[in-house]
């Protein structure tokens, strides 16, 4: 099972998009070191229309737990998605999450999160 903090997601993914305008292909790198999922690369020109060459949103979604994990020092918990089927399918009662990044050119690649279709606020570094 892929496991990943919330933060660290959406700054890969948006590293992964700032990349893309100047290599031609958008490569994600999924996050953690134990994780059993390799690089995803995809070219540009397979999903984008020729005459229009800048790319203007990325969107994903995808199933998804959720926890909250507290690590020393820090005051605030981190926001932690575990990716995948859980092992023991009779043990977790909780039904997955359906979660949706999304990141547009006229936002500053900033992302919007939706989860279960409701938007969840995010705070920005130097924002209030």
């Amino acid at each position: 099972m892929i496991e990943c903090a919330l933060d660290t997601l959406l700054y890969t993914l948006r590293d992964a998009v700032e990349k893309a305008a100047d290599e031609g292909s958008v490569r994600v790198d999924l996050p953690g070191g134990t994780s059993p999922a390799e690089p995803l690369t995809m070219p540009l020109s397979t999903f984008r229309d020729h005459r229009q060459p800048d790319m203007t949103l990325l969107s994903l979604e995808f199933d998804c737990f959720l926890r909250m994990r507290r690590l020393r020092g820090q005051a605030l918990p981190e926001l932690i998605l575990n990716l995948g089927k859980p092992r023991w399918r009779w043990f977790t009662r909780s039904r997955p999450h359906r979660m949706r990044i999304s990141y547009r050119a006229v936002d500053g690649w900033r992302p919007r999160v939706e989860l279960d279709g409701r938007p969840l606020p995010l705070n920005y570094a130097g924002e209030e």
